[in-house]
Order: structure tokens, then C-alpha cells, then sequence
């Protein structure tokens, strides 16, 4: 399945077998597969649900043609106010 899509395997044990497997852009593959050990699955907290628009919101606003690296400080200390108020709804 790994070579046919493109995608992570779904097992560290899987990359045994995918030694000559080189898919387009196999740099890029690599370095991202490089990083998956530093993967970690969503929290589990119920505030969750909704914090997570907030960090999808705050990380579009970085792609932004206006947006400049002045701005990442308040945007994160923004961030970290906006998932405490709604991390405190749900106790």
C-alpha cells in the first residue's frame, strides 16, 4: 500500500521492507518519515474539539502573504490565552 500511495507506513517494522522503495520527491518522503518518532496523536482533552480551530486558524494566518515573523510572538502568546479560556470551559 506504501508504494502504491505515497504514504507513511503504518509500522516502524514496515520499513524493513521498503529498503528500494523510492516514491517521487523521496527526499522530501524521507526527511518527513525522519520526523515521524517526534509524532504525537491529538490531546485528550473535550476542550480539544475546539481548540484545535484555533491552532488551524493561528497556523493559516503564518501563510499569509501579510503576516511577518514580528508577528509570531503575539500571535502565539494569543494562542496559549485562547486555549486556556476554552481549555477552563471544560473542567
Amino acid at each position: 500500500m506504501v508504494e502504491a500511495t505515497g504514504t507513511f507506513p503504518l509500522r516502524i517494522s514496515t520499513l524493513e521492507y521498503l529498503r528500494e522503495f523510492r516514491p517521487p520527491l523521496s527526499s522530501q518522503w524521507q526527511a518527513a518519515l525522519d520526523l515521524l518518532p517526534a509524532a504525537r496523536s491529538e490531546p485528550n482533552y473535550r476542550s480539544w474539539n475546539e481548540v484545535r480551530w484555533a491552532v488551524s486558524d493561528a497556523a493559516t494566518q503564518l501563510f499569509r502573504w501579510y503576516f511577518t515573523i514580528d508577528q509570531l510572538p503575539a500571535t502565539l502568546k494569543l494562542l496559549d490565552r485562547t486555549a486556556a479560556e476554552l481549555h477552563k470551559r471544560y473542567p
